[in-house]
């Protein structure tokens, strides 16, 4: 996905960007949780800024730090209950896929969960539909940063993702790379003149 200008909402996929006029930027976090969830925390609390975190259900597990992300102002979304290409399930496995990793993440945090981003960004009518059944926001990126890659670097990463703009929602992963690359990518974004959502800021989904 590209970051276009206009786009807020696409009634086909989901949330790329934040919607309305709020001129903030939103960073998200996949792929956990994992060895790398507590310094992504850390660095977030020190710079003040909220994160959206999409956690894969069999990753869970009650040791992992979900209670200080969520004391700290931090929220959490389901990313399937494993990583599959959801659009070339049966809608009964789309379906198993989207209620277990809820259910399993609401049974380990006590707080109902509302967000949901498909693993890969793909998404067809048949997830879409599960999703709004489940009552789960579906959340998408206008901006990758393309840390999942291998070769890239913490400079590379931070140059990719720091011209965001007004309304970006940044793709971010829950790796070693990252946490090297984002109090740079903070300080950019903020040297740029964008406002990162605050833990104490409310996500603008409807």
């Amino acid at each position: 996905m590209s970051d276009g200008v206009e786009v807020n909402f696409n009634s086909n996929e989901g949330w790329s960007r934040l919607p309305g006029k709020t001129g903030c930027v939103l960073l998200t976090f996949d792929d956990g949780p994992g060895r790398q969830t507590a310094d992504i925390v850390s660095i977030l609390n020190h710079y003040d800024v909220k994160g959206l975190f999409f956690w894969q259900g069999h990753l869970l597990h009650h040791k992992r730090p979900f209670q200080n992300l969520l004391q700290s102002g931090h929220e959490i979304g389901t990313h399937a209950h494993q990583h599959v290409d959801l659009t070339r399930l049966k809608p009964e496995h789309v379906r198993y896929q989207l209620f277990t990793g809820k259910r399993e993440l609401e049974r380990l945090t006590g707080q109902k969960i509302s967000y949901f981003r498909p693993p890969y960004g793909k998404i067809n009518t048949t997830v879409r539909t599960v999703a709004s059944e489940l009552e789960l926001t579906t959340v998408l990126w206008n901006i990758s940063s393309y840390d999942w890659d291998p070769h890239m670097t913490a400079e590379t990463i931070v140059e990719r993702a720091a011209n965001a703009g007004t309304n970006s929602i940044v793709l971010l992963h829950e790796r070693k790379v990252t946490v090297q690359a984002l109090p740079r990518l903070i300080e950019s974004l903020r040297a740029n003149g964008r406002h990162l959502l605050s833990r104490s800021d409310r996500l603008p989904f409807s």
